[in-house]
């Protein structure tokens, strides 16, 4: 059974943890992910020689140098968008990982790396590799190297293969985003392929079905441990899996490297929220999506400590991926602030929802959680997300989504999330108030609207109403002070359904918010959920139904004097993709082609905010 504790949903399900996709970008998890190096994660000062680079896999496969002269350095900014990085000198600088199943004895496999060289030539200069010498057949897994002519090449299971992307002459002083996976369920023509991020692409033929249980380490920055091909170069990031990625899994891998290191993609990327002019949320990026009917993934995490699970709506071709602006994990902002919230958390995030030709697209709600270490879990109940529904860069003019509930440990949950569209921020508040107490009865819908001159109607709907005597309406001009102005009684038999009205007239214009206390037969009071609204200069104006399905109507004596105009939530209008139908001092608006999200309606200078669902 639901029940409305939320300040802006209607209500919430209770949200069960599940095991999430922890991998880069929100892809694999300790199972599949065997290595993952992010020079982001050490903790080493500027010229740190580096002696140990942590794997966060979760496999504990980590790269080490013990011999002092061939240690690598640590730099923390670099030209891979100011983000730190280890720098190899091409002399004999290289990192090991000790040798285990998962890097290799497989049928496919995937590699990923975030890279600059500096001594490309015509000599090889390897990448990684797990191998012996090219002359030793046993033990070979594969190697990854420039060689001749700039060319990245690969072998995978002995260099009977050996195959280069001939079509990109590499260059040093660059950055690049690299991969390559193999697949011994292919046609033999096609099982290795390598990547220059997304658009360039080689497939080609390998033999071998499977990779060899190899027990050579895995040398990183040289062809194989103790002989040459050492590469100059800095190194940011690199990702194994123990299998070959899909491409909607190489597209949120893709997207989560290009956006945090700087990188152009060209036909997939769709998180744009790291570009600098959208405010550069570059950290801990990771995304859902459906790239076809067979294809999806519904959940995910990342790196970061917010997951995003289980939309309603995802249709194919559909998207949506988040990152942040690297800040705290803190409550301390106290600008900003929405009604009825004391602080902000330090961190925002902002997210992508759009298709490949990054078109806005929704959806549908999702559920939301979110780590945070230390918090008092008997506090959860003063816990809200905020969404910047309107994109106009604020939270102060949003309304908090309470209904957050302990999900164990650190993660605090949050279901059926709605309002967020394609650039939303969002970010985690602390309410003045707990808003976890239940109301016993089933709220379905709440609404506030301005109906006429300094006068606010409500509106709202309950089922399985048992045992109560009544709602009190509760005015405030700030969320904090509140002033009951009404009761209406309680329905007269139990359970079915029960629709309430009550008008509101007020002495003077402004931003009014407005609650509802349910009052049980012992005189218990629990309150239902926050609502907004702004009683402006032209009362006369009324837009409704809001939330909206297919159509909304107006009705203002302005109609016949002002065009009317309708925009999306990033303030670009779309007058023309409705149908307006006008007649009789009322305005008919059919948006039933447009999708679900938040819209603004304007009559001149008067403005109205539009929710379809």
């Amino acid at each position: 059974m639901l029940r409305s504790t939320a300040l802006w949903l209607g209500a919430f399900l209770y949200f069960t943890t599940l095991f999430a996709q922890t991998g880069p970008g929100g892809v694999g998890n300790a199972a599949t992910n065997g290595l993952w190096l992010r020079t982001d994660a050490l903790d080493l000062a500027e010229g740190d020689v580096l002696t140990d680079w942590a794997d966060l896999s979760g496999n504990d496969n980590h790269a080490r140098q013990d011999t002092a002269v061939q240690r690598p350095v640590y730099h923390t900014t670099s030209a891979l968008n100011g983000m730190p990085i280890v720098r190899l000198d091409g002399v004999d600088d290289r990192l090991l990982v000790d040798d285990v199943d998962i890097l290799d004895n497989t049928s496919s496999i995937s590699y990923f790396v975030v890279i600059r060289p500096y001594n490309l030539g015509n000599d090889p200069k390897g990448i990684l590799g797990k191998r012996i010498t090219y002359t030793t057949d046993i033990e070979y897994a594969y190697t990854w190297f420039f060689w001749t002519g700039q060319k990245m090449n690969l072998d995978v299971h002995t260099q009977n293969n050996r195959t280069a992307l001939s079509s990109v002459t590499f260059q040093n002083n660059e950055n690049y985003l690299l991969s390559w996976d193999f697949d011994g369920s292919r046609p033999e023509a096609s099982r290795s392929t390598m990547y220059k991020d997304d658009s360039h692409k080689l497939s080609f033929r390998e033999s071998s079905a499977s990779l060899p249980n190899s027990n050579q380490v895995l040398t990183i920055g040289a062809l194989n441990n103790n002989y040459r091909g050492y590469i100059a170069a800095d190194y940011a990031e690199v990702i194994h899996f123990n299998y070959a990625v899909n491409d909607l899994e190489r597209l949120l891998v893709n997207n989560y490297l290009a956006g945090k290191y700087g990188l152009s993609l060209t036909t997939t990327d769709v998180y744009k929220q790291d570009d600098p002019a959208q405010g550069d949320f570059d950290f801990d990026i990771a995304g859902i999506g459906r790239m076809d009917a067979a294809t999806a993934i519904t959940e995910a995490q990342g790196s970061g400590v917010l997951t995003v699970k289980n939309p309603d709506d995802l249709d194919v071709d559909e998207y949506l991926i988040w990152g942040h602006d690297g800040g705290a994990l803190t409550f301390s902002r106290t600008s900003d602030l929405p009604a009825v919230t004391e602080a902000l958390l330090d961190r925002t995030w902002r997210i992508s929802e759009t298709n490949l030709t990054y078109t806005p697209v929704s959806v549908g709600a999702i559920d939301v959680s979110f780590e945070l270490p230390g918090y008092d879990p008997g506090e959860a109940g003063k816990l809200a997300l905020i969404i910047d529904t309107n994109n106009d860069g604020f939270f102060s003019d949003e309304s908090p989504i309470a209904g957050v509930t302990h999900a164990g440990g650190d993660t605090y949950a949050l279901s059926a999330v709605t309002g967020h569209l394609d650039g939303s921020r969002m970010t985690v508040g602390v309410l003045s108030f707990d808003a976890s107490g239940v109301l016993p009865v089933d709220m379905e819908r709440f609404e506030v609207e301005a109906v006429a001159d300094r006068a606010i109607q409500l509106e709202w709907e309950v089922r399985n109403e048992t045992a109560v005597s009544g709602y009190e309406v509760h005015r405030s001009s700030d969320g904090f002070d509140w002033r009951n102005v009404g009761f209406v009684p309680g329905g007269t038999t139990e359970g079915g359904h029960h629709r309430y009205h009550f008008e509101d007239r007020l002495s003077q214009r402004g931003s009014w918010y407005y609650r509802v206390g349910l009052i049980d037969l012992d005189g218990t009071r629990r309150y239902s959920e926050v609502r907004h609204v702004l009683l402006s200069e032209n009362p006369g104006l009324r837009l409704y139904p809001n939330p909206v399905r297919e159509v909304f109507y107006v009705e203002s004596e302005a109609l016949s004097d002002l065009r009317p105009a309708l925009y999306d939530g990033m303030g670009r209008p779309i007058t023309e993709k409705v149908v307006l139908i006008p007649g009789n001092g009322r305005l008919e608006v059919d948006m039933s082609r447009l999708p679900a999200g938040v819209y603004f309606f304007y009559l001149g200078e008067e403005q109205r905010r539009v929710i379809k669902r």
